[in-house]
Order: C-alpha cells, then sequence, then structure tokens
C-alpha cells in the first residue's frame, strides 16, 4: 500500500533488488490475471492516491492513478465545471484506465481521455537497475516526450509505475481552469433498447448488427448532431433473450428525436419491434451510476478492436454460426 510517489519509487527499488515481478492495481477492475498471477511477488496498490486537483504550475488538472473514475467526474465537475470523456465504470481506477486510451459515452464528442493527457509521472528503472521517478510532458521540447506519448495508450505497468496524470485539452489557452477541459452536458438522455431473439433469424441478426455499422460509419464525423449519441449494441447468444443498445444522448432538447431515428435506422428490415426504456436525468447523476458492475464477478478473455468502418457481411454471417 503507497501513498506517495516516493514509497512507490522504494517499493520498486526493492522489487528489483530482490528480483521480484511487479503488478500495479489501482481500481482494480481488470477482466485479465495481471495482477492475480502467481507469477506477481509483488503488488503496488494504488488506491489510496486519489488526489484531484488544479496545479496553477502547469495550468493542468492533476489526478494520481489511485483516483476513481467516479471520484473524477464528481471532483472536475463540481470544482470548475469541466470533465474528461471517460468510461461509464465509475468505479474503475485512472491508473490503467488513461493509460490504455480511455473511451465512454462522450468520446463521440470528445475524443478519448488520452487526447487530453499533458503529462504524466512515472517511477521509472534506467539501465543500471536505478528507480527513479520522472515527469514527462506532451511539449514537443521536452525530451522524455516519447515516455508520454508512450502513456496514450500503451496500457498500464509497461514502461514503469504511472503515480500521476496532468491534463489538459490540447490547443487550449491561457490558465482558467474552467476553459482548460471539456465541459459536459447538463444532462443526458439515457437509453436501454431491446430487440428479442423470438423472430430473429441469421438474415434479421445479420441486418440488425450491418445496420447498427452503417449507422456509426455514416456518423462517425466529429461536430455532426449525431456526434452527441453514444451507443453500445451489445449482441447476446441466444439463451440470453435479447440484442440490447445501451447508450446516452448528451444535452439538447432534440435527444428523442436522435434517439427515435437511430432506432429506426438500426431496426430497418429487421422485422422485430424492441422494448424501448430511456429517461433524462443531470449528467453527473447519470456519470455516477454507471452501469454498476465492479466487475469483480466476471472471469473472461476480452479483446477491443477500434473499427474505422463497418463489419463486412463475411464477418456478419460468422457472428451467426
Amino acid at each position: 500500500m503507497v501513498g506517495s510517489s516516493g514509497q512507490v519509487e522504494a517499493a520498486v527499488q526493492e522489487a528489483v533488488r530482490a528480483g521480484r515481478r511487479i503488478a500495479v492495481r489501482s481500481g482494480g477492475h481488470c477482466f485479465e490475471d495481471f495482477v492475480d498471477n502467481p507469477r506477481v511477488r509483488m503488488v503496488i496498490d494504488l488506491s489510496g492516491m486519489t488526489g484531484v486537483s488544479y496545479d496553477p504550475l502547469r495550468a493542468a488538472f492533476a489526478v494520481e492513478a489511485g483516483a476513481t473514475l467516479g471520484e473524477v467526474y464528481r471532483r472536475l465537475y463540481l470544482g470548475w465545471g469541466v470533465t474528461l470523456p471517460g468510461g461509464s465504470c465509475p468505479g474503475v481506477g485512472a491508473g490503467g484506465h488513461v493509460a490504455g486510451g480511455g473511451y465512454g459515452p462522450l468520446s463521440r464528442l470528445h475524443g478519448l481521455v488520452e487526447d487530453h493527457l499533458y503529462a504524466v509521472e512515472v517511477v521509472v528503472v534506467d539501465r543500471p537497475g536505478k528507480a527513479r521517478t520522472v515527469v514527462a510532458t506532451r511539449e514537443p521540447s521536452d525530451p522524455l516526450r516519447d515516455l508520454w506519448w508512450a502513456h496514450t495508450g500503451g496500457g498500464g505497468g509497461n514502461f514503469g509505475v504511472v503515480t500521476r496524470y496532468w491534463f489538459r485539452s490540447p490547443g487550449v489557452t491561457g490558465d482558467d481552469p474552467a476553459r482548460l477541459l471539456p465541459r459536459p452536458p447538463s444532462s443526458v438522455l439515457t437509453f436501454s433498447i431491446q430487440w428479442p431473439w423470438q423472430g430473429l433469424d441469421q438474415r434479421s441478426f445479420t441486418r440488425l448488427a450491418g445496420n447498427f455499422g452503417a449507422w456509426c460509419a455514416k456518423h462517425a464525423a466529429p461536430g455532426t448532431p449525431e456526434s452527441r449519441l453514444y451507443g453500445e449494441l451489445l449482441l447476446s447468444r441466444r439463451p440470453a433473450g435479447s440484442h440490447t443498445l445501451v447508450g446516452q444522448v448528451a444535452g439538447g432538447d432534440d435527444g428523442a428525436r436522435l434517439l427515435d431515428e437511430h432506432v429506426a435506422a438500426l431496426g430497418e428490415g429487421v422485422g422485430v419491434t424492441p422494448v424501448r426504456t430511456q429517461e433524462t436525468m443531470p449528467w453527473l447523476a447519470s456519470a455516477l451510476a454507471g452501469n454498476g458492475d465492479d466487475g469483480k464477478r466476471w472471469r473472461l478473455k476480452t479483446k477491443a478492436g477500434y473499427l474505422r468502418g463497418m463489419l463486412t457481411d463475411r464477418q456478419l454471417t460468422a457472428a451467426t454460426t
């Protein structure tokens, strides 16, 4: 258990001296065995490092790696009216989430979390085996800029132990904290749409999944009204009973209309009437509610693929076999 970068540095140095394999834990939300693995002989637990503050020297927000996303959202919004476009699970720790890229319900509007990463504090080990704490920034003149770049999607635990992040959106000027990160909408329309398996065959299943991919490809450009709509289509095996679209529409009086058009586009040619629930709620309440899943009851293998285009007909057909 650590409470400062100095303590992390001491732990890393001890592990190097003893030849122990290290794993790092922040929020503990991990489907893999990266931490709970018999080969790991030292776990550095960052859950005590939860600070979220504004750093006037860097004109950026400092977030310690053990802070959960829910706490980051709450502190940034209540303190300065800003946020980060991170994930929908409030119990996820910032540590691994940010280093892996970080996406969530506001990403179609504001990009990934790492798009707003200005600097990272990391405990690294040099060639002779000496642990030290360094700060790498995105400044072109920073000799450690490659280390910052490595943490904009390279994944946690690969280059060192992250103890702190700093966030400031690219292109912003001045030192007014309220203008340095995206401002979330005051309210969102959350929704859950279910297409029952009953009545679906291979053709209609392929049509539903294909319609979703076509809609996303058509509305992929930033700055469009449709970029306010974020949805995840969860395709399930027949025993699960249905396929589910979950997500939200950010702000605006036309949220219901955008959702109506989206559901109509996804259902075109499917031939099954979906079951729909929706609710308008304050953005912060939605962000803190999340999906209520801390991941601790799951054991699975998962892989993410960030598509730039829709799945092919062959891929869609393979999904049904």
